[in-house]
């Protein structure tokens, strides 16, 4: 079955590398006052460094998901709401997801059968608009923490502590979330481990 087309899997590509680079040199400025902080800064890569390609990480997050919302975009025009919206193939939540969430709790605990998934899972529909959550947070907020005289002046200084906090707290959620649960979902599963490939070869 093909899952995803070259275009996604490109975009899943870009998603991994910036994701990827972004908590790599993120996190130890966000908690340079630890000592995994303090070693990475001081051992494997300078505050500058750390800070410059943090930037350019955040402007390929804001390329691939100006590209997704252009593929959006064009399916609309192509085939309407409907599709985008419901059925097997949408990504939006619905009734189903649901009671394959609740009857999935019981099959965990041998009280039913286990739920036939449509085209996209529950938890991964959960990951998709997680995505989309997280850009829209950690992208504003690392905006004006990155030119915080500017929006200081324009909102006040307490948009810009609180801009920080906001950004701290939602990548440390961001890099638990993919490194716990959506790496578990994806590739430790029985039936995939030691990894799904799907996302690269389609």
């Amino acid at each position: 079955f093909r899952r995803f087309s070259p275009y996604e899997r490109f975009l899943h590509i870009l998603v991994n590398v910036s994701f990827l680079m972004l908590c790599l040199t993120g996190l130890p400025q966000s908690y340079v006052e630890t000592a995994p902080g303090k070693w990475f800064l001081e051992t494997l890569m300078p505050l500058s460094t750390a800070q410059q390609l943090h930037y350019w990480a955040a402007a390929v997050t804001g390329l691939y998901f100006a590209l997704h919302l252009g593929q959006l975009a064009m399916k609309l025009r192509r085939h309407g709401w409907r599709p985008l919206l419901t059925g097997p193939d949408s990504l939006v939540p619905s009734k189903k997801d649901f009671t394959d969430f609740v009857q999935h709790i019981r099959w965990f605990l041998g009280r039913a059968e286990r739920p036939r998934f449509d085209r996209w899972t529950y938890w991964e529909k959960f990951d998709y608009f997680a995505v989309f959550w997280g850009v829209a947070v950690l992208g504003l907020s690392g905006l004006i923490r990155w030119q915080e005289q500017f929006y200081g002046n324009l909102l006040g200084g307490g948009a810009v502590s609180l801009a920080d906090t906001v950004h701290k707290e939602e990548a440390l959620l961001a890099a638990a979330f993919i490194f716990i649960v959506h790496f578990f979902n994806t590739h430790m599963r029985s039936e995939k481990f030691p990894m799904d490939v799907s996302i690269y070869t389609g």
